[in-house]
């Protein structure tokens, strides 16, 4: 299990696919990592094409055996993030956690 905490000076629009890459990166020099926790507390609100960024960043991880997990995202974030049908997936899959502790407490108990 890795860690990513997300700033939002990295996550917005004009950037996201750069962010993409530099977690992309950063899980390929740990191998053996089965699960990315991005921690978005600092996110204050999320566009529509960040969040179908994080499906592309998913995508990604799972090519390398990877599974992504959110976690603490605010809520206006939030409000924003359940516009998207694969938010829903996401949340069915139990992969959205309120909290990084809560993401750490669930991977320890699988």
């Amino acid at each position: 299990m890795r860690f990513w905490r997300l700033s939002r000076l990295e996550f917005y629009t004009a950037n996201v696919r750069s962010a993409n890459r530099k977690i992309i990166t950063s899980v390929g020099r740990h191998p053996g990592t089965e699960v990315l926790v991005l921690d978005a507390t600092a996110l204050a609100q999320l566009s529509i094409t960040v969040i179908e960024e994080f499906a592309e960043l998913e995508r990604e991880l799972g090519d390398r055996g990877v599974s992504l997990w959110i976690a603490a995202l605010p809520p206006n974030a939030l409000l924003t993030a359940r516009q998207s049908p694969r938010w829903s997936e996401l949340d069915q899959a139990d992969r959205l956690y309120p909290t990084a502790l809560t993401a750490v407490r669930a991977f320890r108990a699988r």
